[in-house]
């Protein structure tokens, strides 16, 4: 398994390397300017996720709640490193966290 590191927001964050992605992400905005943003950029994360899987939710007014399916994790990190990406997420999150659900045994 290769885990995976990128510099968002100059924080560091790793990704195990899997197809599907559960993303918990602090918000600078509001969930409302977020969603907005999110919904619009679907274009460009299509080139790495199936989108048409993409779930997404509002935690609370500061916390939104990402899955993507089959994820390219290269391309991920190609879109999380390029400079347009980071200068639209500068305004909009403080910290994209990923996370896992594992079943019970």
């Amino acid at each position: 398994m290769n885990l995976y590191f990128f510099n968002l927001n100059r924080n560091w964050t790793f990704f195990f390397d899997c197809t599907l992605r559960y993303l918990v992400i602090k918000l600078k905005s509001s969930y409302d300017v977020w969603e907005e943003v999110f919904i619009n950029h679907a274009d460009v994360r299509s080139k790495i996720c199936d989108e048409s899987k993409t779930l997404f939710a509002k935690a609370n007014d500061k916390t939104a709640l990402v899955t993507i399916f089959d994820v390219d994790m290269e391309g991920m990190g190609k879109m999380m490193s390029d400079p347009e990406f980071i200068k639209l997420n500068e305004g909009l999150s403080e910290e994209i966290l990923p996370y896992a659900i594992n079943p019970l045994k």
